[in-house]
């Protein structure tokens, strides 16, 4: 990782066995890119749940280690960071867009009812409440969303297929609500 902001141990942890297998594959990609177009590949990083913590933490590597333009798409996905590395991420990736479902509890945690990207409580603010000490206890209650969510709300019963559209509309029109648009700022 291109910084020592303070993420969670377990994300970076699992990232951290991947990644040299991910680089190559990657810089594999970006050569062909230059040589078959000329300029490199945009790099789309997205992931589900624990995916999206891994997607978060993979876009912001991409993005400093290769110096090209990473863009992310995650899915109902928790805090990874503290403010530090929020900030950081944003000023290395360019855009992301965070889709979550309202009855989803994985986006809520670790509880931080202070993230002004917060998605609201599921079950009330009793649990919220429960949740919110023993996250401060380890130290992971002040981290904070890269970016403000998009709730998605199902139309009838099939979710997925509406959570299906949702990603080709985002992918279509740029990423779309929900997404923060950044200068491309490399550290």
């Amino acid at each position: 990782m291109c910084s020592s902001d303070l993420v969670h141990k377990g994300f970076q942890d699992a990232y951290l066995m991947v990644r040299d297998e991910l680089h190559a594959k990657v810089l594999n990609c970006l050569t062909e890119g230059k040589i078959k177009q000329g300029h490199p590949p945009l790099i789309l990083v997205s992931g589900h749940s624990l995916g999206a913590a891994l997607a978060t933490l993979v876009a912001y590597d991409f993005a400093c280690i290769f110096k090209e333009e990473v863009r992310a798409i995650t899915w109902g996905g928790p805090r990874v960071g503290d403010s530090h590395f929020v900030a950081s991420y944003q000023a290395a990736v360019r855009a992301t867009a965070r889709f979550v479902m309202k009855a989803d509890v994985v986006p809520r945690l670790p509880s931080n009812p202070l993230d002004s990207n917060d998605d609201g409580a599921v079950l009330g603010p009793w649990v919220r409440n429960v949740l919110q000490r023993p996250h401060e206890a380890i130290g992971v209650g002040d981290y904070v969303h890269v970016c403000a969510g998009t709730t998605l709300k199902g139309r009838g019963p099939n979710h997925l297929n509406y959570a299906l559209q949702s990603l080709a509309t985002a992918a279509r029109e740029g990423l779309g609500q929900g997404a923060t648009d950044r200068k491309s700022t490399r550290l």
